[in-house]
C-alpha cells in the first residue's frame, strides 16, 4: 500500500482514463469527505501512475456529467452512511470504457471507492440480492474493516445489540465485545491479517447498549483484494443468548443433581448390569466408613451379611429382575469396622431397548436407630408395666366411654380393698367408688375442656364403705386403638387430718399472737409511762443541781462540788438510758422497708462523723467500695453506727486505730464484717455480747449502756439474718452479719 508520503518527486497527474485503462485489476481508492484521494490499493503495479493521483479530488478527474453523479453518490455515502453504486462510461480512443464505482462508507467521513471495469449486470444483480438479504435476514450482519471499524450493519444486529445503525457505525468491533472475549477476537483478526484464516466461527459475548451481556454465534468471512490484502469482513451473528441461558440452567441443574446425589443425607448407590457399584453417595460412605476408591467396582452384595446375601439371591433378585422394582427390603449391611447396621432398601431398574436391566438405583434407609428405639420402647413398656404395678400411688386404666377398668395396680387393691379380678371389666360406678358420682362427670368435662385433669380433690369409698380423700389426676391415652383414661389418685386422707390439726393449731396460735400483740402494746404503754414518770423527777433533780451550783457554788468546798457535779452527771446518764430503752423497745415492732442501699457510703459517713468528734485521734478506716444490700436504710444506719462506733471506742487505747468494713462469703451467702485492732474479747464470753446491759469491759474503761449490740442483733434478726463475733483479748474483734 502506498501513501502520499511515499512520493519523492513531483509527477505530472495522468488522466484518470489512462490510469484505469492501463490497470488490469480493480482499483480501491480511500477518499475523504470531499473526494480527495488519500490512499489506494490494487492496480497492476504501475504505482507511479496511481501515486500521481494522491491528494487530487477524484470527482475533478471525471467528465463533468460523471462528476455530478459521482459527487451525489459520495454525499450519500458520507452523510447518509449508505453504499452508493454508480455506473458510467469513459471515452477511449477507439471505444467507450464501461466502469462501475462502488462507494462504501468507511469511518468518520471517509469512503472506500472501488472502481471496476469488469462489473457486469449479473454482478449488480448478485449485489442487489445480497443487499436485500443483508437488510432483511433475521440474523445480525455487519461489514467490518480490518482495523475493527464497523462499515455497515443490518436491522437485526441493531436489535440484538440495542443500538441504532448510526450509533454502531461510530463504534469498533472491540467496543461492543465483552472484555473476557477480547483476546480471542484479536487473535483471530491477527490470523486474518496474515491470510491464515479467511473464515472462522466463534461463540462470544457482546455488550449491549443497556449494559447487558448477550451471546452470539459469529460466522466471519473475509473479503480480500486481488493482491491478497483483506478489505473487510462479513460477520453473521446468531443470537444464542437464550440457548446459553438454557445450557447454563441445565448445567446448574445437573450440578445440583450431582450435588444432591452426593450430599443428600440418604444412602444411595448405583450398580451396573453385573451388580457392581458405579457411584455412591457421601452419606453411604460416611455410614459404612469407606472411601470412594475402596468401593467402586465391587459388587454391592459384598457389603451385606451372609444371611442378607442369601435372602437377596433367593427371594429378592428373582422378583426384581421381573418387575424392575423393590421396596423396603430389610437388609443388614456391614461397615468397614465390622459393625452391622439395619437398612430398608428400595430400588428401581433402568432397562435398554431390549428390556435388559443395565443400571439400578437403590435408596437405603438406615433403621438401626429405629430398631434400637423399638427395642427400647419394648423395654420401656415392660418397665412401665412394672412401675405401674409397683407404684404406691393408686393407678387405673379405664375405657373413656364406659369407664370399665382395663388395668389396676397393687396400690388400688391395697387402698380400696378390691382384688384385681374383682375390678377388671367393671366400672367405678359399678363398685360405688365415687362418694359423689356427679364428680366423675365433672372430671370428664374438665378433661374435654382442658385436655387433662390435675390434682382435683375428691372423696372416694373403699370396699368397706370408708370415705377417703384423694388428689385426682387424669390423662387421655390410646390403648390398642381404643380411647382410655389413665387415672391417678394420691391418697391424702392422713394429710387432710393433719391439716385439720394444723389449722386448729394455727387458730390457737393466731389467738395467742393477738394476746401477745395486746401485751406488747400494754408493755409499750407501760414503757412510755415509766419513762414519762421518771423523766419528770429527773428533770427536777437536774434543775436543783444546777440551781445549787449557780447560787452556792462559790461557797462550797471541792468535795461538795464533786458531789454536786456527780449527781448532775448521773441525772443526765439516767435520762440518756431512758431514751435508749424507749428506742430499743420500739424495734420489736418495726418492719424493715427494703431497698437497695450503698452500705459502703453509709460506713464512710459514719467514719467521717467519728473522726470529726475526735479530731485528735489517729485512725485509718479501710472501707471496701461498692458494697450494696437490699435492706432498710435507716435500720442499717443504726447497725453500722453501733458496730463502727464500738470499733472506734474500743480502739481508743491504740496509738492508731485501724477499722475495716468489707464483704466476704459464708456458706455461699454474702456476709458483711467490721474488724478493728482494739481491745478484743474472750470468745468464751461472746454469747453475752448481744444481751441487753451485759458488758465485757467496765464503764471506767469504756463508756456505754450495754444496749448497742443488743439493738444491732434485733435489727439483723428483723432482716432474717444473723450476727456473730470473733476476737481475742488485745488482738481486736470482728463482727459478722448477714441479711436474709
Amino acid at each position: 500500500m502506498k501513501t502520499s508520503d511515499d512520493s519523492s518527486k513531483e509527477i505530472e497527474t495522468p488522466p484518470l482514463i489512462a490510469v484505469i485503462a492501463a490497470a488490469s485489476k480493480d482499483i480501491c481508492f480511500h477518499l475523504d469527505s470531499d473526494g480527495t484521494i488519500l490512499d489506494y490499493q490494487g492496480g497492476d503495479g504501475r504505482s507511479a501512475l496511481l501515486e500521481a493521483l494522491l491528494g487530487k479530488r477524484l470527482p475533478g478527474l471525471l467528465p463533468p456529467e460523471v462528476a455530478v453523479s459521482f459527487g451525489a453518490g459520495l454525499s450519500r455515502a458520507v452523510e447518509g452512511g449508505e453504499t452508493a453504486n454508480i455506473e458510467f462510461n469513459l471515452p477511449l480512443t477507439t471505444e467507450r470504457l464501461t466502469l462501475e464505482a462502488r462507494l462504501i462508507p468507511f469511518s468518520r467521513g471517509k469512503v472506500v471507492a472501488i472502481i471496476s471495469k469488469r462489473a457486469q449486470k449479473i454482478t449488480r444483480l448478485v449485489e442487489e440480492r445480497f443487499h436485500t438479504i443483508f437488510q432483511n435476514t433475521s440474523a445480525g450482519m455487519a461489514l467490518v474493516a480490518p482495523d475493527g471499524t464497523i462499515i455497515e450493519v443490518n436491522p437485526a444486529i441493531c436489535r440484538f445489540l440495542g443500538y441504532t445503525a448510526d450509533e454502531l457505525l461510530k463504534l469498533t468491533a472491540e467496543e461492543i465485545t465483552h472484555p473476557d472475549d477480547m483476546e480471542e477476537s484479536r487473535r483471530l483478526r491477527a490470523e486474518v491479517a496474515t491470510g491464515k484464516t479467511p473464515t472462522y466461527n466463534l461463540v462470544k459475548r457482546y455488550r449491549r447498549k443497556d449494559g447487558a451481556t448477550v451471546w452470539g454465534h459469529v460466522s466471519t468471512t473475509w473479503i480480500y483484494g486481488d493482491d491478497g490484502t483483506p478489505i473487510c469482513s462479513v460477520a453473521l451473528v446468531q443470537d444464542i443468548t437464550e440457548r446459553k441461558r438454557i445450557e447454563t440452567a441445565l448445567g446448574q441443574s445437573e450440578e445440583r443433581y450431582r450435588h444432591l446425589y452426593k450430599e443428600t443425607p440418604v444412602m444411595l448407590h448405583s450398580i451396573d448390569r453385573d451388580g457392581r457399584l458405579i457411584s455412591v453417595s457421601n452419606h453411604w460412605l460416611e455410614v459404612l466408613g469407606y472411601e470412594s476408591s475402596e468401593v467402586l467396582g465391587r459388587k454391592s452384595t459384598e457389603f451385606i451379611t451372609e444371611a442378607s446375601r442369601r435372602y437377596a439371591e433367593e427371594i429378592v433378585l428373582p422378583e426384581y429382575y421381573k418387575t424392575g422394582l423393590c421396596k423396603d427390603v430389610p437388609y443388614q449391611m456391614i461397615t468397614k469396622g465390622g459393625e452391622i447396621i439395619d437398612v430398608l432398601l428400595s430400588a428401581t431398574a433402568e432397562r435398554d431397548d431390549s428390556g435388559k436391566i443395565i443400571r439400578s438405583l437403590a435408596v437405603m434407609t438406615d433403621i438401626t436407630e429405629r430398631k434400637r428405639a423399638e427395642e427400647a420402647l419394648r423395654e420401656s413398656e415392660e418397665k412401665f408395666a412394672k412401675a405401674f404395678s409397683a407404684t404406691p400411688t393408686l393407678l387405673v386404666i379405664a375405657t373413656l366411654a364406659e369407664g370399665r377398668y382395663v388395668e389396676v395396680n397393687e396400690a388400688f387393691e391395697r387402698i380400696l380393698g378390691y382384688r384385681r379380678e374383682e375390678a377388671i371389666g367393671r366400672s367405678s360406678l359399678d363398685l360405688n367408688i365415687w362418694e359423689y358420682p356427679h364428680e366423675r362427670d365433672r372430671m370428664l368435662k374438665m378433661l374435654r375442656d382442658e385436655g387433662r385433669v390435675r390434682d382435683q380433690e375428691i372423696n372416694f369409698r373403699d370396699k368397706n364403705g370408708k370415705i377417703l380423700v384423694g388428689l385426682y389426676s387424669a390423662e387421655r391415652i390410646d390403648l390398642r386403638g381404643e380411647p382410655c383414661l389413665l387415672s391417678l389418685v394420691n391418697d391424702i386422707t392422713e394429710r387432710k387430718r393433719a391439716e385439720e390439726k394444723i389449722e386448729k393449731l394455727n387458730t390457737d396460735l393466731a389467738a395467742r399472737a393477738a394476746e401477745l400483740e395486746a401485751a406488747n402494746q400494754d408493755l409499750e404503754a407501760f414503757n412510755y409511762t415509766v419513762a414519762h414518770d421518771l423523766r419528770g423527777p429527773l428533770n427536777s433533780m437536774g434543775l436543783y443541781f444546777q440551781t445549787i451550783q449557780r447560787l452556792y457554788g462559790a461557797k462550797l468546798d471541792e468535795t461538795c462540788k464533786g458531789y454536786l457535779t456527780g449527781g448532775y452527771e448521773n441525772v443526765q446518764r439516767m435520762s440518756q438510758l431512758i431514751d435508749v430503752l424507749l428506742a430499743f423497745s420500739k424495734l420489736s415492732h418495726v418492719e424493715p422497708r427494703r431497698e437497695t442501699v450503698d452500705l459502703s457510703a453509709v460506713a464512710r459517713e459514719v467514719a467521717d462523723e467519728l473522726q470529726l468528734t475526735s479530731p485528735e485521734r489517729r485512725g485509718t478506716f479501710r472501707i471496701a467500695a461498692g458494697i450494696k444490700a437490699e435492706c432498710d436504710p435507716k435500720l442499717l444506719r443504726i447497725v453500722l453506727g453501733n458496730l463502727i462506733g464500738n470499733a472506734w471506742k474500743y480502739t481508743g487505747m491504740r496509738e492508731e486505730a485501724v477499722i475495716d468494713f468489707c464483704l466476704t462469703e459464708v456458706d455461699g451467702k454474702p456476709a458483711y464484717f467490721v474488724r478493728d485492732n482494739g481491745a478484743g474479747f474472750d470468745e468464751e464470753d461472746s454469747a453475752m455480747l448481744f444481751i441487753p446491759f451485759q458488758r465485757l469491759h467496765g464503764p471506767e474503761q469504756f463508756k456505754g449502756f450495754g444496749i448497742g449490740l443488743a439493738t444491732v442483733e434485733r435489727i439483723i434478726r428483723r432482716h432474717s439474718g444473723r450476727i456473730w463475733a470473733e476476737g481475742k483479748p488485745g488482738k481486736g474483734a470482728t463482727f459478722y452479719f448477714t441479711l436474709g
